[in-house]
């Protein structure tokens, strides 16, 4: 899946549109924007998204993710 993830959102911008909210009791909230290639399923790119985002920032730091935004700010293509 990872793969799928860096083909349908370019590499060199995952880190771009990104923005973190402490709740101050160890979790945090994430809000990610992002660009989507035309004719993908929005839906299940933005689960997909949420699930790694989720697992890997809790996988890298220890901090559980209570929730990830997603916003689509634009369809290419």
């Amino acid at each position: 899946m990872r793969d799928g993830l860096s083909h349908l959102l370019k590499r060199e911008a995952m880190a771009v549109g990104v923005d973190v909210a402490d709740h101050g009791d160890g979790s945090v909230d994430l809000t990610v924007r992002i660009a989507v290639d035309n004719g993908v399923s929005i839906p299940m790119v933005c689960e997909n998204i949420r699930n790694e985002v989720s697992y890997h920032v809790l996988n890298a730091t220890g901090i559980p993710v209570s929730l990830v935004h997603i916003y689509v700010d634009s369809v290419k293509g």
